[in-house]
This record gives structure tokens, sequence and C-alpha cells, in this order.
């Protein structure tokens, strides 16, 4: 039979038949585009600290599928009481990466760390404790004396350097300061940008600015800047002071 149009029935029948295929081939090229780009894996996979004291560097390759392109960096993630930077950097050529500056618990443990990109399959590592050992610290002003210069209606202190240290976990983040009382007359000490000022968390250095007498024209004036850590949990710091001359 012939339509309106002279075309058979068995005609359309037919190609509509051929045209099914398409359609369905078209639905299903999606889902091999979202397939896996690559994978991370650590090597080694396993990482012991028996002491929990000091850093762990983890190293790993992140492996891209044919014609892939190498992620730039790695986002990391930890256990809890594990920690260490969030992103790692990937090299180019080879797809090696370093995972630098991790720190464990003061307890026994086994923590995971595990490093992702975008479409590629999760990295993942052991780290363990096994036999803690007491952590220290430490906190110092260096050097230990300093010399202001008159300015107007005060003394200017360069800015003051120190340094933090632990032998185990992470660095504090800040330390918090505090000057010796006024003596009417010679000296009075004080900074106007307040009395905290952050720890770089890979160094442990601090720098101090802006610390003034406000007193000028005293008779051997002098006093001192104390420095002590802000929360600093279990560990104990002890205290750095500093000398102030002018």
């Amino acid at each position: 039979m012939m339509s309106d149009f002279g075309v058979s029935r068995r005609t359309v029948v037919k190609s509509a038949a051929w045209a099914v295929p398409v359609i369905s081939l078209a639905v299903a090229a999606p889902a091999a585009a979202a397939s896996g780009a690559g994978s991370i894996a650590f090597s080694p996979a396993t990482y012991l600290n028996p002491s929990g004291l000091g850093y762990t560097a983890l190293t790993g390759t992140v492996t891209a599928t044919a014609g892939g392109v190498l992620p730039a960096q790695l986002a990391v993630v930890y256990s809890a009481g594990f920690s260490g930077p969030e992103t790692t950097e990937v090299d180019p050529s080879t797809g090696n990466f370093t995972i630098t500056n991790v720190t464990s618990p003061d307890a026994v443990a086994t923590g995971t760390i595990t490093a992702t990109a975008s479409g590629y399959g999760t990295g993942t590592a052991t780290l363990s404790v096994t036999n803690p050992e007491p952590r220290s610290g430490s906190i110092s002003f260096n050097p230990t004396q300093y010399h202001g210069t008159r300015n107007g209606n005060r003394v200017d202190f360069p800015v003051l350097t120190g340094t933090v240290s632990v032998t185990g976990g992470p660095l504090p983040d800040t330390v918090i300061l505090s000057f010796s009382a006024p003596d009417p007359g010679r000296v009075d000490l004080k900074r106007d940008a307040g009395l905290t000022v952050p720890i770089d968390p890979i160094t442990g250095a601090f720098s101090v600015d802006g610390v003034y007498n406000s007193i000028v024209g005293g008779d051997n004036p002098f006093g001192f800047i104390y420095a002590g850590v802000q929360n600093p949990g279990t560990i104990s710091y002890g205290q750095a002071t500093g000398e102030l001359d002018g």
C-alpha cells in the first residue's frame, strides 16, 4: 500500500527498525566517557612510625589511562589523630607524588591516609604507631636581646624573632605574649597589634613586630617580653624571655 507521499508501508517499517539501534548507542556513550581516568597508588602502602614522634613522608604514583592527563595535585585526608598537608603536587612527567610532614598521635594507633583526584581511583595508605614516646616542646627568642631606637615620643624595637619546636606531632598555631610590669618614668612596653602572633606550621618560626616603649628619656630603661604557646595541650613548651633595652 502506498502512502500519500508515495512511500510504501513496508519501507517505513524497515527504516524504523534500523533507526532504533542508533538511538541506543547514543544513550550508552556517556557511560563509557565516565570511566576512570586512572589510578592512585601509594608505594609502599604501609608505613610505621613506632614512637609517634617526628614526621613521616608518604610516596606514591598517579597513573593515567591511555591518552589521559595527570592531575596537578591530589587532595589528602587523614584519620583522626593524624595530620599533614591537605594537598600534594603531582609530578607532571612521572606522576610521582610525596606527602611530607605527616604527623602521628601520641598513642598506639593505625590511621588511614587517602589521596584523591577527580575521575581517579582513590589511593590508600596506613600509618601505625606501636610504641608511643612522651613529647616535649620548646620556645625561644633568637636573639634574646634587642635595642630600641627613639622615634618621637616613644622607642621602637626591631622585629623580634623566635622559634617553637616539638619532638612529635603538629606544631601549635599561636604564640601568646606578655611584658614585664611598667616602671614609672623608665619603661612601659606595648604592642598595639595585640598579644598573639602566628607560628609558621612548617618551620616553627614566629616574629613580633610593632613593640615599643611608650616612655622616653628614662634612666637606663629596659624591660622584658615573654612568649609562650597558646593552647599547648599536653606538651610543655616553657616560656621564652627577650630583653628590650631603650
